[in-house]
């Protein structure tokens, strides 16, 4: 059903930002090309992205994107973007918050209550001709989705679906939405799979009578602990090199001081992921098999001055910024399609280019780590950064 677009995405991309090459000088004359934009953007914020069967697919706040009505929902044809339109109508009716494919068709999750024109309540399902409600929906706000055990998996700061209690997590029977124990207090803003298991987190501290601070692992019966949990809420699980990252608000994880936002869990224990970010971390991929991230931050944490403007890489060792003077507003969304990395949020600007709130990371283009400022080039500031740091590390 769906119409596959075999990368003429990438040719028109690469053709618009053609005059946004940029050279940063490094060691052995490495080079990189900088932030692309995808036509005219959006003019809202993005907060989600999806690819299904070929498609690229952007929902966020927007009502426009390329100056055509989308209504918070819209899709790459290989020129521009285009709205998802049903036979009853376009895109859906408030902020959509999360994407993503199930069964080769994108779900999509958010606060509305109609999508093209049917009433669909805050979770919606595009098979790539018509839009349909998924069951009774939810009684509010949907602010994650994942699969597990080849279920939907849904999670937010709703607390039913139709007369059945879920209290803020759920899963999609192929019939109806139930329930995972005892659900939480607060809201579920991330779900993740790792080592056969689901995790949820958010801004809970319990399900029902057990204290569950903001992260917790379902066993098939109850919500466990993941040892004392986080202080703040986290925004993101992705797996990446055998462990789970975490990425939030948060400046400790169970115990260890000093994180920055970014932690890991290895199915017993919590590491951090070098000195971390400065602000919020809201998406995390693998690309170019290298971990990135995406969100408010501006350096790295720690005693660190490297500026990393929203959009970084970690090497193993260190956090890199992937472009000059990065993104001018936040990054709520990564997503690697074809190669390719993409980012949505509500900057305007990716480096000195106007983006309009979702630019692309051509062809696998690596960053700049003899960058060290984030200027955009490697001269004797670089040189005095480093010098700065000379001695013996920690």
């Amino acid at each position: 059903m769906f119409e596959p677009i075999n990368n003429s995405w990438r040719h028109a991309c690469l053709a618009s930002a053609c005059t946004a090459a940029v050279i940063c000088s490094g060691p052995a004359g490495a080079q990189t090309e900088d932030w692309g934009f995808l036509s005219n953007g959006t003019n809202n914020t993005v907060n989600a992205a999806a690819h299904v069967q070929g498609t690229l697919y952007i929902g966020g706040t927007f009502t426009q994107a390329d100056g055509q009505v989308v209504n918070r929902v819209a899709r790459w044809d290989g020129v521009g973007w285009a709205p998802v339109t049903g036979s009853s109508g376009t895109g859906v009716a408030s902020t959509v918050q999360t994407m993503m494919e199930f069964g080769g068709d994108l779900i999509v999750a958010g606060n509305f209550t109609t999508a093209g024109g049917v009433p669909a309540n805050r979770i919606a399902r595009w098979d790539g001709t018509s839009w349909s409600a998924i069951g009774n929906g939810f009684n509010n706000n949907v602010l994650a989705l994942g699969v597990y055990q080849g279920e939907l998996i849904a999670g937010g700061q709703f607390t039913m679906s139709g007369s059945t209690t879920v209290n803020r997590i759920a899963r999609w029977n192929g019939s109806e939405w139930l329930p995972f124990g005892d659900g939480f207090n607060n809201n579920v803003r991330t779900l993740g799979v790792y080592q056969g298991s689901l995790y949820a987190g958010g801004t809970f501290t319990s399900s029902g009578d057990l204290i569950r601070n903001r992260i917790a692992r379902w066993d098939g019966s109850l919500w466990q602990a993941l040892g004392t949990g986080l202080p703040g809420a986290p925004n993101v699980m992705h797996v990446h090199d055998g462990l789970l990252h975490i990425g939030g608000t948060f400046t400790s994880a169970g115990g260890i001081t000093g994180v920055g936002n970014i932690a890991t869990w290895d199915g017993s224990g919590w590491g951090s992921v070098a000195s971390g970010l400065n602000g919020a971390v809201n998406s995390l991929v693998t690309y170019n098999g290298q971990l990135t991230a995406g969100g408010s931050f501006t350096t790295t944490g720690g005693g660190a001055t490297v500026n990393i403007l929203r959009v970084a890489t970690f090497d193993g060792e260190s956090w890199y910024a992937y472009r000059s003077a990065g993104m001018n507003g936040e990054v709520s969304q990564l997503l690697v399609m074809d190669d390719t990395l993409f980012a949505g949020g509500s900057f305007v600007a990716a480096g000195p280019w106007v983006v309009n709130r979702v630019a692309f990371w051509p062809d696998g283009a690596p960053a700049c780590p003899a960058d060290i400022t984030g200027d955009g080039k490697v001269d004797v500031f670089d040189l005095l950064q480093l010098l700065s740091q000379w001695g013996s590390c920690p």
